[in-house]
């Protein structure tokens, strides 16, 4: 199995049976940023979970953590992180993770997982493992390995940064303040220009508007997007021929639609930042801590964050409508 951490030999029956299932195969259709194309960072959730599990074989993770690696976004639902706006708060993004448990606990995957004796109540709960999943602004595999898929898709050579982050005390760190500051800032510019974007954030608002039409007329359901996949989602409102959600989607996939300032509409995303530790003399030491510029970047960011957009979005030629 290759990418772009390496090539690996991957055997174990647990993590062959678990790649091979529904679950884990559907992920393949399930787009990272939630956005349809065209997207400047488009990758599916499949192509992350892998990328992840191998991040932590790389790194000499233990197989149960693995193995919570690899299924630590199954409970995904279409669009990812999108749906947030549908079933929950786009500030929080936190969905996923209530149902995370629930997933992995039942049908194939728990199967799988008792077949080869692992506890599925322990691999629901990515938090158990410390190098798989850790709060901000601490690094773990997952945060890493999205943001080095989008870093790359943006030209960023994130070879070099691999080579400069190590194991330290169970947990990612950097092996010097150098690369500890250049990816950081890296990691900034991914959330400001993409994750908390106004462009971004535009058009998960018309997309979760066009999916909020369809569910309050009975087009599509709430199982639809839980447990579905974003083209099936777009093909069953599309064979509807509800004109006001397709329309919606048809002007997002053309580029038909505007921001104007001062509108109705607030847009607020999650605020995703890192403030990584390396290594000093033998201890550690944050970012922030000896880097009094990227203290501020990061306060300044988090107000950008909080305060948001407000916006008159035109789509079509018409403002999108409220639902």
């Amino acid at each position: 199995m290759k990418d772009f951490y390496g090539s690996f030999e991957v055997v174990e029956p647990v993590l062959l049976d678990l790649i091979e299932s529904q679950p884990v195969q559907r992920l393949k259709s399930v787009s990272h940023q939630g956005i349809i194309k065209p997207a400047k960072l488009f990758y599916s959730r499949f192509e992350h979970s892998i990328g992840v599990m191998l991040l932590l074989r790389k790194f000499g993770a233990g197989l149960e953590e693995q193995v919570a690696g690899l299924l630590h976004d199954v409970s995904h639902t279409a669009f990812s992180h999108s749906s947030d706006m549908l079933f929950g708060s786009y500030e929080i993004q936190g969905f996923q993770d209530s149902i995370q448990a629930k997933k992995v606990e039942s049908g194939v995957v728990s199967e799988i997982l008792l077949r080869n004796g692992f506890d599925p109540a322990r691999i629901g709960l990515p938090e158990l493992f410390p190098l798989l999943e850790r709060e901000a602004p601490d690094l773990c595999a997952d945060r890493l390995d999205y943001s080095f898929r989008d870093m790359t898709a943006l030209g960023v050579d994130v070879s070099p940064v691999l080579k400069h982050l190590i194991i330290f005390r169970e947990e990612f760190v950097f092996d010097s303040k150098q690369w500890a500051g250049f990816y950081a800032r890296n990691y900034v510019s991914l959330q400001m220009e993409h994750y908390a974007s106004l462009n971004d954030m535009t058009k998960v608002k018309i997309l979760m508007t066009a999916l909020q039409i369809a569910l309050n007329r009975g087009i599509i359901t709430r199982e639809d997007v839980i447990g579905g996949v974003d083209e099936e989602v777009i093909n069953k409102i599309n064979a509807s021929g509800d004109e006001d959600s397709w329309n919606l989607i048809d002007s997002l996939k053309k580029g038909d639609y505007n921001v104007l300032s001062g509108g109705d509409v607030v847009l607020k995303a999650k605020f995703r930042f890192v403030d990584p530790k390396f290594v000093e003399n033998g201890g550690l030491l944050r970012l922030s801590e000896v880097d009094s510029s990227y203290k501020k970047l990061l306060e300044s960011d988090r107000k950008k964050c909080s305060e948001g957009f407000k916006v008159n979005i035109i789509v079509g030629g018409k403002s999108l409508p409220s639902t």
